[in-house]
């Protein structure tokens, strides 16, 4: 498949040998992924200086007026982007700029994971599940933006009872939180929800494939910006995925992988992949969805994107139509995520300066005042102080 399945190195050369896109570490030959995965990235320490210790003094001093500093972009100071940066006359070669974007979605996914410590709630590797408590606070982090029933499959009647009642409210407190913070309700519709949907996901510290793509996508926005380059947050219509691509030509054929450009990469947060469109369907025993008939194998070879039919199957992400294509669709894209702060200089973008977690946590404050009184939701309250 051109993928190595070895821990990802960091730093990216650009003269001699080049890196090639590789599997991060935690992610098997049949692809079942460890959901604890950590992927790796090294690189040498960048060293701050101290700042300036200054005695504490009787003197009283005059109030300076507050000038409020322009945020910045997470990325500006990253290795990799420096590097980058100092290289840019460089990547003007196609398969060039495609390693770059390679080590950008590694880049991406190490910060998500890592950094922002977001695990994901439903991939088992060897028999071994995550703990209940993922999936229970992502139910509460998609119960803020709405969604309903979240807990009816609790078989204690009273917590039920009284998570339902409460998670009804919660919507309605946090939309009011955040209609006070941002001045409307527009967050509500694309592209500001994967933004949002992101930034709960890293609060929560806990996603699926929906919340992962949300994260790439938002967090990869910081780097296009800086570098031109376009991502799209993809989701399937007739299989149930999230994903991202990176540099996709907007005339190429959504729904043909293969038959994209040369320099495009997928990035598949929710897998820990760095994929080449481009790596193709060779014999008819590749494709791992059993339900595809001998023809329609015989058909995939030397056309079919190996990331729709054996990486995605390999991990149970099945058509259940196989006579129907896959049907992909666009969530979001960096160009509409920049669209949201026009003027802004891509040095200073910085998508994650919102008040979405500060509502989260008002609207957490308010849970467990309500439930503090119900013995049965003690167990419950527990998962979330750990965290």
């Amino acid at each position: 498949m051109g993928l190595f399945h070895r821990k990802v190195r960091g730093a990216t050369l650009f003269a001699g040998t080049l890196l090639s896109l590789y599997l991060v570490s935690g992610v098997r030959r049949d692809h079942e992924v460890d959901p604890n995965m950590d992927i790796e990235m090294e690189e040498q320490p960048i060293h701050l200086a101290n700042p300036t210790h200054t005695p504490e003094t009787d003197v009283e001093m005059e109030e300076e007026e507050v000038i409020q500093q322009p945020t910045q972009n997470p990325v500006v100071g990253d290795a990799l982007y420096l590097q980058l940066k100092h290289n840019w006359h460089m990547l003007a070669a196609t398969h060039v700029r495609k390693e770059a974007l390679g080590q950008i979605c590694l880049r991406v996914m190490e910060k998500v994971h890592n950094v922002y410590g977001v695990k994901v709630a439903n991939l088992c590797n060897k028999g071994q599940c995550p703990p209940e408590e993922f999936e229970i606070r992502l139910r509460y982090k998609r119960t803020l933006l709405g969604a309903t029933g979240a807990f009816d499959y609790l078989a204690d009647g009273r917590l039920k009872q009284a998570l339902t009642a409460v998670t009804t409210q919660m919507p309605p407190f946090f939309d009011q939180c955040m209609g006070r913070k941002t001045g409307g309700s527009s967050w509500r519709a694309q592209p500001a929800w994967s933004v949002v949907s992101a930034a709960l996901a890293r609060f929560y510290g806990v996603g699926n494939c929906g919340e992962m793509a949300d994260l790439a996508l938002t967090e990869a926005t910081h780097w296009a910006a800086l570098f031109g380059f376009n991502v799209e947050s993809l989701s399937g219509g007739n299989y149930d995925h999230a994903w991202t691509v990176f540099n996709r030509d907007p005339t190429t054929d959504l729904q043909w992988p293969a038959q994209w450009n040369q320099d495009a990469v997928i990035c598949d947060n929710w897998l820990g992949l760095a994929v080449d469109p481009k790596d193709v369907i060779t014999n008819i025993n590749q494709p791992k969805n059993p339900n595809l008939t001998p023809m329609q194998r015989l058909e995939l070879v030397g056309r079919g994107s190996k990331y729709l039919h054996e990486v995605m199957p390999g991990a149970d992400i099945l058509r259940a139509d196989t006579s129907v294509p896959h049907a992909t669709h666009i969530s979001a894209t960096s160009q509409q995520l920049l669209g949201l702060l026009p003027g802004t200089k891509a040095e200073n973008l910085n998508l994650w300066a919102t008040p979405t977690a500060e509502c989260a946590a008002e609207t957490d404050r308010e849970v467990n005042k309500y439930l503090q009184n119900i013995p049965e939701a003690q167990p419950w309250l527990r998962i979330f102080h750990r965290y």
